[in-house]
């Protein structure tokens, strides 16, 4: 039996085991809480112990990791290795909330009035978000950076050898078969530190990302410690399963069909966002099962009274519970389709012309993604209005997820469009700047011919 067939029965048991018997764990966890809390004072910010704690917690959020992952989209010339950042993190985001959405925990505050809240995160809490994207996202953001992967090849770092020189599939190839450690010790020959240790540190972050979560009282140790068992199953598959050479091949074979005619195109996008919608059939079925399964419905009454307890989960006195459980899961799924949308809509840079940057920006594609960003950010802003008019023929879920894959087109448009357009400012700028330069330069040196 294969090492993956074994681990990921192993990582099925564990599964089931914490649906069934997470809850006897409850007690336990939510005294090393309240411990915390009271040994640190929790909620009156005197000493660093919360400080510290919440800067580990916020740099776990979705925000924060997506935002550095757009930094380092922009800034990277090799971006097949960004893409594959941005799907693990989108495979870590989408696999969390389908097992948040089967094991249908409660969070610590929904059971124990005595956990004390800064803010408020509801929902489902296992497996902790928190744990399990972070562990995945800057894992690879760490070998990205490090070992500079997010530029093209060095040839220089395999061999000067003019086979690989002019074979560029064997290049490639050859790149590959180098690990991370072996390019850290090209990269940085007199460095104080090792790989591995820059490895142990960035545990030591993943660590305390976790226990700042069962600090604020927002997860269960159970499910910080499922989120961490779930992020490392994902990278065995990354690293040891071929699920990076997955996304290579993918990846190459999205570069030829970005080459075909536009109506190939189409069909064979389809083709792939149709792949992805099987999980969305998966998590469909299990929404409508969980959703109107009546024990589940009286658990959340409960839960409900203690979370309305709770000043920061109000909003202007009323929290709208429904909203946040099994249709947020669905919704928050989808972002499994951002790293295709992002694909799609990118398009690489032109060799440079004689035009300034921002003339070259308002190039004919440019300007359809602006139309395109305005007019998906209309519909989004007019999405109150649009459920009203068809919620008596269309289920709600439905729509809320047409909104939220609207969201995410969007949110991809921007992204193409703000960053690209403020460079092209500033290089503007300095193009303007520099022209008379030269010619001051000229005029200063034929005065002194």
């Amino acid at each position: 039996m294969s090492q993956l067939t074994i681990l990921t029965i192993l990582v099925t048991l564990i599964l089931v085991m914490d649906v069934f018997f997470g809850k006897y764990t409850y007690e336990f966890s939510n005294s090393i809480t309240k411990f915390l809390q009271n040994k640190f004072e929790y909620g009156q910010e005197q000493g660093t112990f919360e400080y510290i704690l919440l800067i580990f917690s916020t740099a776990g959020d979705a925000i924060v990791t997506n935002i550095l992952a757009i930094l380092i989209w922009f800034k990277a010339t090799n971006k097949e290795q960004v893409l594959k950042i941005f799907t693990m993190n989108a495979l870590a985001s989408s696999l969390g909330n389908l097992v948040k959405m089967i094991s249908a925990q409660p969070r610590p505050f929904y059971i124990d009035d005595q956990i004390k809240l800064d803010f408020c995160y509801t929902g489902y809490g296992d497996p902790s978000g928190h744990s399990l994207r972070p562990f995945v996202f800057y894992v690879l953001l760490l070998e990205t950076i490090v070992c500079k992967k997010y530029q093209l090849e060095q040839k220089q770092l395999i061999n000067d050898n003019q086979i690989y020189t002019d074979n560029q599939y064997q290049l490639t190839q050859m790149q590959q078969q180098i690990s991370c450690n072996q390019r850290f010790k090209m990269l940085y020959p007199n460095s104080p530190i090792s790989f591995k240790q820059c490895q142990f540190f960035l545990g030591i972050f993943i660590f305390l990302i976790g226990i700042g979560r069962l600090y604020f009282g927002v997860h269960f140790l159970n499910q910080i410690v499922l989120g961490w068992i779930l992020g490392i199953y994902l990278l065995y598959l990354y690293y040891f399963s071929g699920l990076e050479q997955l996304i290579h091949s993918l990846f190459i074979e999205a570069k030829r069909i970005k080459d075909e005619k536009t109506c190939t195109k189409i069909v064979k996008y389809l083709n792939l966002g149709i792949m992805l919608s099987l999980i969305y059939l998966i998590t469909l079925i299990i929404c409508y099962f969980r959703h109107y399964s009546q024990q589940i419905l009286d658990e959340k009454e409960e839960w409900k009274k203690l979370i309305l307890r709770q000043d920061t989960c109000l909003h202007k006195g009323h929290y709208s519970y429904e909203k946040k459980f099994e249709t947020s899961d669905v919704q928050y799924i989808s972002i499994i389709f951002f790293p295709l949308y992002l694909f799609i809509l990118y398009e690489q840079q032109p060799e440079e012309s004689n035009r300034s940057p921002l003339k070259s920006w308002l190039s004919k594609s440019n300007i359809i993604k602006l139309i395109s960003y305005l007019f998906c950010y209309i519909i989004h802003g007019q999405q109150r209005h649009i459920i009203k008019l068809f919620e008596k023929g269309v289920p709600r879920l439905m729509i809320t997820l047409i909104f939220e894959h609207i969201y995410y087109i969007n949110y991809a448009l921007f992204l193409l469009i703000l960053i690209p357009f403020i460079k092209a400012l500033g290089n503007t700028f300095i193009y303007k700047f520099r022209k008379p330069t030269r010619t001051i330069q000229i005029e200063q040196f034929e005065i002194e011919l």
